[in-house]
């Protein structure tokens, strides 16, 4: 009996240093966007809008969300993008995609329009757990 409960012990202690028994802190904030690394699915900005940079990245997971627009005036360049990541959206939900996974999310699509946000510095709204680096992204929503 002694051994099972030092064992048990052993591998609690284990899975406590390795990291796994720690809990997700998530964090919410409107990042700049700067870069997306398409290949590592990896979001580069400035959270708040200052600095120092952020990571984050896109997983299997991620929720990507209905984007804000606002207001038409003055042009804007990220609102068009905006407006086409809302479209990719209520296509595939439409077409009967899961709303809750968004498997069918045409993810190389959404990653095109966020590598053009970053090129034109825009904002996202991003939920990220910020006990792990790069952030993994819990949801994207763009913002005006």
């Amino acid at each position: 009996m002694r051994r099972k409960v030092l064992a048990l012990l052993s591998a609690a202690a284990l899975v406590y240093l390795c990291g796994a028994a720690q809990p997700m802190s998530s964090h919410t904030s409107v990042v700049k966007l700067m870069d997306f690394d398409a290949a590592n699915q990896i979001v580069v900005g400035y959270p708040g809008g200052e600095p120092p940079l952020g990571a984050y990245q896109r997983t299997s997971e991620t929720q990507h969300l209905i984007g804000v627009t606002g207001p038409f005036y003055p042009p804007n360049p990220c609102r068009g993008l905006i407006v086409a990541w809302n479209q990719l959206l209520l296509r595939t939900r439409a077409s009967g995609a899961s709303t809750e996974l968004q498997a069918d999310i045409d993810r190389p699509a959404l990653g095109r329009i966020l590598l053009r946000m970053a090129l034109h510095q825009c904002n996202a709204e991003i939920a990220s757990d910020t006990s792990q680096t790069p952030e993994p992204i819990i949801s994207i929503r763009p913002v005006p």
